[in-house]
């Protein structure tokens, strides 16, 4: 397994940088997401660690030694893309030896290796079948098989498992996790999934627009986003984010509340002008607690997920305050009525109008 090091990493095109200025280390055996919007840079940065991309400035290192300048068949890579790219008229076994053939491999050694494979990724009982007779679940391990025969030193993923529906993805996202576990291999993983950057990663790397806006556990990118597109990005869905001074002054907050909040950004330098404040829907609740903000929500619309109800609301029937909330499933709520909603102030989140950078508050 390698450790690998992207120090100052830009790409361009033309006058587009689609990265900009990305550094970044991966420890040996660590699973590292890439995570962020259509077009923020985490599948350039990816291919520029296999060495299918040349990065315009900036160096590239495994295990200390740069290796921008190494062809990507010499880095010890293995890749796996969005479309699985099987050869159709090959069985699973020509697929997975293919590789190794194409290195002049021993005949022998290639035989092991594609039977260890197959057991680890539980295709075994497919080894003759062709591509169009297997399911998606099996074309996607055949395509991780195809990575992991060659014994990387590095494995790179580019969005594996967005062709598969909901439960199959679900199902091979607990799989990757549980190989990941048992292989220990380098991974850099891109996805715009939130759900898949939480569960599998060591690391999420947020992008957007070329640039890292976070490094962090699953934990800390959840609980502390370093700025508010952090907090708007991850969550289903994500942070409220509302203006706080037209909050303090038009009555959507009980006086209280306002007291608190004051007291809470007391000390910091923070413009209450240039505030937001931040609660995630699951952090509104219904039921007045201590040490709580109270807004005034008039309800727009309701959507029934099962496990939880969503309301989507105004805060005082101001169209520019939309606020959303999970609530238990059993609680009946209609169209138009009014309801108090309680965040309680260890959940709250404070972030600058301008410039959207954290706020750091202390003690709540």
């Amino acid at each position: 397994m390698a450790r690998v090091t992207l120090r100052s990493i830009s790409k361009t095109y033309g006058t587009d940088k689609v990265v900009d200025g990305v550094s970044l280390e991966a420890d040996e055996g660590e699973f590292v997401v890439l995570l962020g919007p259509s077009g923020c840079g985490k599948t350039t940065t990816l291919r520029i660690i296999s060495g299918l991309e040349n990065a315009s400035s900036g160096d590239l290192l495994f295990d200390g030694v740069s290796v921008s300048s190494t062809p990507p068949e010499d880095r010890n890579v293995g890749m796996v893309f969005q479309n699985y790219a099987l050869y159709p008229h090959m069985t699973v076994s020509q697929n997975l030896s293919f590789g190794l053939e194409s290195r002049k491999s021993k005949k022998e050694e290639i035989r092991k290796a594609v039977h260890e494979v197959c057991e680890l990724l539980e295709l075994s009982h497919v080894m003759t079948h062709k591509p169009k007779e297997l399911s998606g679940g099996q074309r996607q391990r055949v395509a991780l098989g195809r990575a992991l025969i060659r014994q990387p030193s590095v494995f790179l993923m580019d969005e594996p498992l967005s062709n598969l529906d909901a439960n199959l993805r679900e199902r091979m996202r607990s799989e990757l996790a549980q190989l990941h576990r048992r292989l220990r291999i380098t991974t850099f993983y891109v996805t715009h999934d939130q759900g898949e950057a939480l569960t599998l990663s060591d690391k999420i790397v947020v992008l957007n627009d070329g640039r890292i806006q976070q490094i962090g556990t699953s934990d800390e990118v959840y609980r502390k986003p370093a700025n508010s597109f952090v907090a708007k990005f991850i969550g289903s869905p994500g942070m409220n984010l509302l203006d706080l001074e037209p909050l303090m002054i038009s009555g959507m907050l009980e006086h209280g509340s306002i007291s608190g909040l004051k007291e809470l950004l007391h000390g910091q330098g923070a413009d209450l002008s240039n505030v937001l404040l931040g609660i995630r829907p699951e952090h509104l609740e219904l039921n007045d607690n201590s040490s709580v903000v109270t807004l005034y929500c008039e309800i727009q619309s309701t959507e029934r997920f099962g496990s939880h109800n969503q309301i989507n609301g105004l805060l005082n029937g101001d169209k520019d305050s939309v606020v959303v909330a999970k609530i238990p499933p059993d609680v009946e709520l209609n169209t138009t009525d009014t309801v108090k909603l309680y965040a309680p102030y260890r959940h709250l989140h404070f972030f600058e109008k301008t410039s959207g950078n954290r706020i750091e508050v202390l003690d709540k």
